[in-house]
Parts: structure tokens; sequence; C-alpha cells
């Protein structure tokens, strides 16, 4: 283990979803809830998996997933978005890397997610992705070393995922690393008609 770069999953599983009308970590895909195949996805790709959840779904989460760690946000930064959610992760978790997604990407593939593994890079401070020419902050990998910038960027009240990146050394992968449909998979699921 000493020798070996160990990995945490981090799923953002958000909280009430307001745009959404309901938790989006609770909503279904076929006979799946979104954060079960978040879970499904992810967990054996990684040496251990937490979730990030809002203090008003975390119960709820855990009842459905109970073999795993469901967290809420530090209380010095609770409710201050996907920032705090990744900083908490970093606090709770002893990892040289975090493999960070939100809830609400269903369509993302195994595959995709070993094409970041497949781009890490010892002076990366993150391995993210920018597709068609949107960026996707919450989805790929962080280093350890970045949770002093997001402490900082949280202590200021700076909550921009993408402030806190332009001082991170980020390596970009497009949709020429990936041989999925990345239109598909990096799409965030907003309202309840778009599920399926």
């Amino acid at each position: 283990m000493n020798q070996r770069t160990t990995v945490t999953g981090v799923i953002l599983a958000g909280g009430e979803s307001r745009r959404f009308g309901s938790p989006k970590a609770l909503a279904k895909l076929g006979n799946q809830t979104f954060i079960e195949r978040a879970v499904q996805l992810l967990q054996e790709e990684v040496d251990d998996l937490l979730i990030i959840a809002h203090s008003t779904i975390a119960s709820t989460i855990e009842k459905l997933l109970p073999s795993v760690t469901v967290i809420t946000d530090v209380p010095d930064h609770a409710g201050k978005g996907p920032l705090a959610g990744i900083y908490t992760a970093m606090d709770y978790a002893n990892s040289h890397w975090y493999f960070v997604m939100p809830c609400d990407m269903p369509y993302l593939s195994k595959e995709s997610i070993r094409t970041f593994f497949s781009h890490q890079r010892t002076e990366d401070d993150a391995v993210l992705s920018c597709i068609h020419n949107r960026t996707q902050p919450l989805v790929g990998l962080y280093h350890e070393r970045v949770k002093t910038t997001l402490e900082d960027c949280l202590s200021r009240q700076d909550l921009r995922v993408m402030k806190a990146l332009d001082l991170l050394n980020v390596h970009w992968l497009t949709e020429k690393h990936f041989d999925t449909n990345v239109q598909r998979e990096f799409q965030n699921i907003n309202t309840p008609n778009s599920v399926g």
C-alpha cells in the first residue's frame, strides 16, 4: 500500500435539488436510483468510497446503501457547494487521489472513469475534462495536495469551482481522449424529463 497510489471515490449527492423538484440522488433510471448507479459504477475502480450528502438526505442514503460511508460537509463549510464536498472528502479520508463525480451523471461509464486514471501524471493537481468546449470540473481526479487551496477558497467565501481551478495545475482531457459517447455520458440531468 505504501508504494501504490491510493484513490478514494467521492460521489457528490447534493441535497434537495430544488430545480429538479426532489433530491436527484434518489431519482431513478430504470429500477436504480442515481446514487445506487453511481456507487455501482465507481466502487470497483477505487480503494474506498464516500458519499457526500446534504443533511436532509444523508440518513435516507445511509438506509439505501448501508455498506457505503455517507458523510455531510464539515461544519465550518456546510452548504458551501461542491468545493465544500470535495474538501470534506479530503478531510475525512487520507488518500493520494480522489476521483470525484456528481450523482446526476447516470450515463457515465467505467471506460470513461478509467480514461481519467490513464492520464494521471505526478505533476497534475487535477485531471478533468472539457467536452465540446464545456468544462466538467466535478468529474475527475483531484490530488491530495489541493486540499489547502480548497480550504483557502472556502475560508474566503470564494466558492466558484472554476476560480479554484485557476490556482491549480489541471490536466484537461477533451472528447478526443475518450472512446465513448461523451456528449451523453457527461450530461447532467437537471429535470425529471431528461431521464431516459
